[in-house]
């Protein structure tokens, strides 16, 4: 009898980061929502991060992200300035920047005796 002898072939896939969407340049009202959209391909998996002016910008009632994504609510003029995405796996990194203008008056009222 001779014995079947079976081989297995496994082949290992790598990418570094590219660009599918990359964030704009964008002008939003006061007291809006904005989805700024970030989105790379990449082998392994890749994670984001977003910095604005600089520095990392973390989960809170006002920022979130689904993705690469980041979602800003009520936007105030302190929201306004340049935003960063990075695209990163164990290849790579790569970065984008854009800036966000929030426009819009505020209405103050007085009343006088």
């Amino acid at each position: 009898m001779i014995a079947d002898k079976q081989k297995a072939t496994f082949f290992s896939f790598a990418a570094k980061p590219e660009w599918i969407v990359k964030p704009m340049d964008l002008s939003a009202g006061l007291r809006s929502l904005v989805t700024i959209p970030c989105k790379a391909y990449g082998i392994p998996s890749i994670t984001y991060d977003w910095y604005f002016n600089g520095d990392l910008v973390g989960s809170s009632s006002k920022f979130s992200f689904i993705g690469g994504n980041l979602t800003i609510i009520d936007l105030s003029s302190a929201e306004s300035g340049m935003y960063q995405c990075v695209a990163r796996n164990k290849h790579g990194e790569i970065y984008s920047s854009m800036e966000l203008k929030v426009q819009g008056w505020f209405i103050i009222s007085y009343i006088f005796d």
